[in-house]
């Protein structure tokens, strides 16, 4: 039974080249208690119209366009719009596999996890450069974990890069 809710939050702009392979990609996952939250911010090009045909597609679709703000506010502004139990973030050039979400799932329920944080294959002209074989790379619980575990080594990369 899924009784975990995923929101699968993606903040779209000038994407529209990629962005059907990323709504396809959530469109066709084997775990399906999930709503796709498409943030349409402010794209210039057919992005936010290919996510309003979507939306037409399907109930678990839903779209907001507002004002370009950036990256970080977009996502909020999902999470601001989100009712799932679970946010899952997925940029608007990328795709998940189709056991993506089960995988997330069975993580959970199975480390009873605040936060799920797994490694991503990487592709360069349809060739892996890293494939990921569907590895949970840490399983977070209680927020400082979580905390710890993904802005740390982003704060010390960044002041490191800072000063070279």
């Amino acid at each position: 039974m899924e009784s975990i809710k995923f929101s699968v939050i993606v903040p779209v702009y000038k994407v529209e080249p990629y962005i059907r392979e990323c709504i396809e990609s959530v469109l066709h996952q084997t775990y399906q208690n999930y709503e796709l939250i498409l943030v349409d911010d402010g794209s210039p090009d057919n992005s936010g119209l290919i996510c309003d045909e979507y939306k037409e597609k399907s109930d678990q679709i839903v779209v907001y366009h507002k004002p370009n703000a950036g990256s970080l506010h977009t996502r909020i502004y999902g999470i601001a719009h989100a009712t799932g139990d679970y946010y899952v973030f997925l940029d608007s050039d990328d795709s998940l596999k189709e056991n993506a979400l089960q995988v997330i799932y069975q993580a959970i329920t199975k480390y009873s996890c605040d936060c799920v944080i797994y490694e991503m294959d990487r592709l360069y002209n349809g060739n892996y450069i890293i494939n990921s074989a569907d590895c949970i790379k840490y399983k977070c619980v209680g927020m400082k974990n979580v905390l710890h575990t993904v802005f740390v080594p982003i704060s010390a990369n960044y002041i490191r890069n800072a000063f070279l």
